[in-house]
């Protein structure tokens, strides 16, 4: 239970730095 709980958070982190990524990156194009 508890390794799955952590799983799912580490899943949860690396999609938001994945869309953090992307949007600053789109932002980025955009500013450009």
């Amino acid at each position: 239970m508890f390794s799955a709980l952590r799983r799912m958070h580490f899943v949860t982190l690396k999609r938001v730095s994945l869309e953090v990524k992307h949007s600053s990156a789109r932002t980025k194009a955009m500013t450009t």
